[in-house]
């Protein structure tokens, strides 16, 4: 894997940091946005006829969509996005201490094996090693018993 420069590491987090104040200064907008119309809808329900309250429709559907914005922007760029990025490291050190454990469990296994009671050492002077080939499709295969001593697979090892 190739390291980046540090112009290209500069400019990837530049468009990162660049992209949340984008999306604060959106949320702003919607918010100043949100507040101006609804004081003035109220102000105009209020000075003119005081009868049935039609601006709360407007008040409750943009209020709706307020909290969307404000709840996606949080997720994905404020408090729910550190707390995001903490779990998947948590995760990521979890699954990293079970692959050390599994490996060590498996290296403690290999060398439980080896150590077998009362092994002659001199009976691996004699051992003959087995060997490997490329089965038809594409496996490795151990050479069977009349294939060890072929001359023509021996060469191709």
């Amino acid at each position: 894997m190739k390291r980046k420069n540090s112009a290209a590491m500069e400019d990837n987090i530049r468009d990162k940091v660049e992209k949340r104040f984008e999306a604060r200064n959106e949320l702003i907008s919607h918010a100043v946005a949100f507040l101006a119309t609804n004081i003035f809808l109220w102000l105009i329900w209020f000075l003119t006829s005081r009868g049935f309250a039609w601006p709360v429709f407007v008040t409750a559907g943009w209020g709706i969509g307020m909290v969307m914005h404000f709840v996606t922007y949080n997720y994905q760029h404020g408090f729910g996005a550190r707390k995001h990025e903490a779990a998947i490291e948590a995760e990521v050190t979890r699954q990293l201490q079970i692959a050390r454990a599994h490996e060590a469990l498996r290296r403690q296994r290999l060398y439980e094996d080896d150590e077998i009671e009362d092994a002659d050492v001199y009976e691996l002077d004699n051992y003959k090693g087995r060997g490997l080939r490329l089965s038809d499709d594409g496996e490795l295969a151990y050479l069977g018993p009349d294939e060890e001593d072929d001359p023509l697979l021996q060469s191709q090892r």
